[in-house]
């Protein structure tokens, strides 16, 4: 089960704005960006409250996760909107609700155990040899951190993905743990999922639909299926496929794969209208089209949606 990070936005005139900073200041805030800062006194309890002090617009953000903000674990979505409507309520002396926020945005986190950090690196490679994705830009670093995770950027979907070690930026924490995170990054991407009237419905619309959504947007940009080296899954799609075209048609397709290391320069590549019916054939025979580097000591790894 994904873990989901609710953002809430209210957007207040200055005077308020500096009457609840000023209050709230007390319990100690976190600076954490040039204009933001954090209440983390109820970060045990999976809410933070951020003030964004920023010369053009004051907010105030709510985040929260729907795991950790419930402490027994139940998922229920009634019992989540109640709770947090309530510290929402106490927070603010009763003067803001739950209602009088906009969902700006949603998180959902996938943590999968590989079991050790090689493999992690590992897997992200693999990641990587999807190269170009359609209505998305990938983004690139400079640092460290970049080398150990593969991220995507919406060209105008508002969604934002990344796969990376949480390891590598927690040292001594996560170790062997791979995280996928998709996130919808603005209001027009939360309401393309659920369109309802208010943040209320949104929050149980998601909450149900929350593995759904995981995987539709994932296999978006991720083909379904495990990976293995080039080699073997030529082996696979001979022993499996009987249709003799559209089993060549798979074989030049992950040879290109490798060659052009883009699924979508693949793809173009082609230059065939059997394309969906490619990738179909891929998903039936639960292989997936991007293939292990020949360099990679690990011979195959499971799709993370069905480890």
């Amino acid at each position: 089960m994904t873990e989901i990070l609710f953002e809430l936005s209210l957007n207040i005139d200055t005077k308020e704005f500096s009457r609840w900073f000023q209050e709230k200041s007390s319990n100690g805030f976190v600076k954490i960006t040039s204009d933001e800062y954090a209440d983390c006194k109820y970060k045990e309890k999976g809410i933070l409250f951020v003030f964004r002090d920023s010369t053009y617009k004051k907010k105030i953000k709510v985040v929260a996760s729907h795991h950790a903000f419930d402490d027994d674990g139940n998922a229920d979505a009634y019992r989540f909107i109640h709770r947090l409507d309530k510290k929402i309520r106490k927070y603010f002396d009763d003067e803001y609700s739950l209602d009088d926020f906009v969902l700006s945005a949603v998180s959902f986190v996938l943590e999968t155990d590989l079991g050790s950090d090689e493999k992690v690196h590992s897997y992200i490679g693999v990641l990587k040899r999807i190269g170009k994705v359609k209505k998305y830009r990938l983004v690139t670093r400079t640092d460290s951190f970049s080398k150990n995770c593969f991220c995507l950027l919406g060209k105008s979907n508002g969604i934002v993905f990344r796969a990376f070690a949480p390891g590598d930026v927690v040292k001594g924490e996560f170790a062997g743990t791979l995280r996928t995170e998709i996130r919808l990054s603005n209001c027009s991407a939360v309401r393309k999922v659920a369109e309802c009237n208010t943040s209320m419905e949104q929050i149980q619309e998601i909450i149900s639909e929350a593995d759904v959504i995981f995987k539709k947007i994932y296999c978006s940009i991720v083909p379904s299926g495990d990976f293995y080296k080039k080699r073997r899954v030529v082996d696979i799609i001979n022993r499996e496929i009987e249709d003799v075209r559209l089993r060549r048609k798979m074989v030049k397709f992950v040879i290109l794969v490798a060659e052009k290391k883009s699924l979508l320069l693949a793809q173009k590549a082609m230059n065939t209208r059997s394309m969906g019916k490619i990738m179909r054939a891929f998903e039936k025979i639960e292989v997936s089209p991007i293939t292990i580097g020949k360099r990679e000591k690990e011979q195959y790894f499971k799709n993370v949606l069905t480890n």
